[in-house]
């Protein structure tokens, strides 16, 4: 089985430690890199072309939104959730408008696995 290659992007490097720990027991995914920002996580997909990226919405300099559009314009192959402590409705209006599973880091460890299935991995 092909493994999804995944970028965690988050600012918090403590949550891109937990969620890299949580993803490595997917079978179906291989965690190939990090990144604390949008310009950073652009030129990953840019060089390492993932399957998957877990991006939160609350990063410095461009939010996640942006970054997510960013890459699904350049990268229409590559996949997003959005993975973040922001519960605000209207951001998962707006992550489910893009296509996009929305999990709440309260609730990553229940929602996780449903996000992976959904998008086929």
């Amino acid at each position: 089985m092909k493994r999804a290659r995944t970028i965690i992007v988050d600012d918090n490097p403590g949550f891109r430690k937990v969620l890299r720990k949580v993803l490595r027991r997917h079978p179906s995914i291989e965690v190939v890199s990090e990144a604390e920002n949008g310009e950073l996580t652009l030129d990953q997909v840019r060089t390492l072309e993932p399957d998957l990226v877990t991006v939160d919405i609350n990063l410095p300099g461009m939010d996640g939104f942006e970054l997510a559009r960013m890459v699904k314009d350049r990268y229409p192959g590559t996949r997003i959730i959005f993975i973040t402590l922001n519960g605000n409705p209207a951001f998962r209006r707006e992550a489910l408008r893009m296509g996009c599973p929305y999990i709440a880091k309260e609730s990553l460890l229940e929602e996780l696995s449903p996000a992976l299935e959904c998008l086929q991995m």
